[in-house]
């Protein structure tokens, strides 16, 4: 049976309102993304490895904060201390509900990344959030040799850095130029097996100096083994200061 012409009218007003509220939702999201990309900015945190030895190095605008969990730990780097601090608190508020209704065992690198993904994840596709948290995080695992990465918005990347000699993962860093900077140098670093002290403190002195970053922290993961075949995890940085 033929519409009358209002009721097509009515159709295409309804289909219109529709394709407006989507495109609506779609800006918004992108709008956030690109907001919190863009506070972000130079902040980037590295992990490196060659043969046995492994480093993470931050450089930011702001203090990062490292917490060791026990069996893991987590670096993250923030646009802002108060989104540093909110993370804080967020990351807080899981471990202690799953030490209430569960066990503090139970409380690894998965359950972190699981949980802090999905909030990462709302903050950026819901309306209860005016922007994203521009907050990214490390976590690590070296009992298993995995590390994570979350980013502000949510999506993570897993790797088995125990499978691989030599490697560098870039976290951040969403100045093109600065990415592209980094990348060389820390190849050359593979490629020279050079991830000393010394050499990671010249690239830190290097960037932060060029792209005007306040903070820098270099830190080495640590196992300590205690009786009862348990593992304590250690991650305090051994160097953190401005530029």
């Amino acid at each position: 049976m033929a519409m009358s012409p209002k009721t097509v009218k009515r159709a295409v007003a309804a289909k219109k309102r529709r394709k407006s509220g989507l495109s609506g939702m779609l800006a918004e999201l992108y709008l956030k993304e690109y907001d919190a990309q863009r506070r972000l900015g130079n902040n980037t945190c590295i992990f490196i490895k060659v043969g046995d030895q492994q480093r993470f190095l931050v450089l930011s605008d702001n203090p990062p904060e490292v917490q060791n969990h026990g069996r893991f730990f987590t670096v993250f780097m923030g646009a802002s201390t108060s989104e540093i601090g909110e993370a804080t608190d967020i990351l807080g508020e899981i471990k202690g509900s799953i030490n209430d209704v569960y066990s503090p065992q139970d409380f690894h690198s998965t359950v972190a990344l699981y949980f802090l993904s999905r909030y990462l994840k709302g903050a950026v596709e819901e309306f209860w959030s005016q922007r994203a948290l521009a907050v990214e995080f490390m976590i690590f695992d070296p009992v298993f040799e995995v590390l994570h990465t979350i980013k502000f918005n949510g999506d993570y990347e897993s790797y088995a850095i125990g499978e691989v000699k030599d490697t560098f993962i870039l976290l951040g860093a969403y100045n093109p130029k600065l990415r592209r900077e980094l990348a060389k140098d820390l190849q050359a670093c593979l490629d020279n097996a050079d991830i000393s002290k010394e050499k990671m403190k010249e690239l830190r002195d290097k960037f932060c100096q060029k792209y005007n970053l306040q903070v820098s922290a270099l830190f080495e993961p640590e196992l300590i083994r205690v009786p009862a075949s348990n593992v304590k995890v250690s991650a305090v940085p051994p160097d953190k200061e401005a530029s």
